[in-house]
C-alpha cells in the first residue's frame, strides 16, 4: 500500500510520517484491499488541526474521513478510527451479502 501524507500550513516532519506508517498497518490489517492512502493534514486556527484520510479501494469509491483536534496525534488517530469503521464496514457489507434468487427450497 502507497501512503501519501502532505501539509497545509504545516511541514511534516519525518516523526509525523513514522507514525502515520507506524498507524497505517491497522488499515491493512481490516481490509487488504487497500491500493492507496492519502493524508492532508492542516493547521486551522479555529480548531487546532484537521486531519483527512482518503482510501483508495479495490472496486470501490474512495473512503473520505475527516477529523479535527486541538492536538496532532490526536486528529491522526481519530482519523484513522473512522477510516477502519468505513472499512470494516464495507467488509461486513461484502461478507454477508443476500442473493436473494438462488436460494434453494429443500
Amino acid at each position: 500500500m502507497q501512503i501519501n501524507v502532505s501539509g497545509k500550513h504545516l511541514e511534516v516532519t519525518p516523526a509525523i510520517e513514522e507514525y502515520i506508517k507506524g498507524k497505517c498497518g491497522r488499515l491493512e490489517r481490516h481490509f487488504d484491499k487497500v491500493l492507496q492512502s492519502s493524508f492532508v493534514l492542516e493547521k486551522d486556527p479555529r480548531h487546532g488541526f484537521h486531519a483527512e484520510l482518503i482510501l483508495d479501494v479495490e472496486h470501490h469509491e474512495d473512503f473520505v474521513s475527516n477529523a479535527h483536534h486541538d492536538d496532532l496525534y490526536a486528529a491522526i488517530d481519530q482519523v484513522l478510527d473512522r477510516g477502519v469503521r468505513q472499512l470494516t464496514d464495507h467488509k461486513d457489507m461484502l461478507r454477508n451479502r443476500k442473493h436473494t434468487g438462488s436460494e434453494r427450497h429443500v
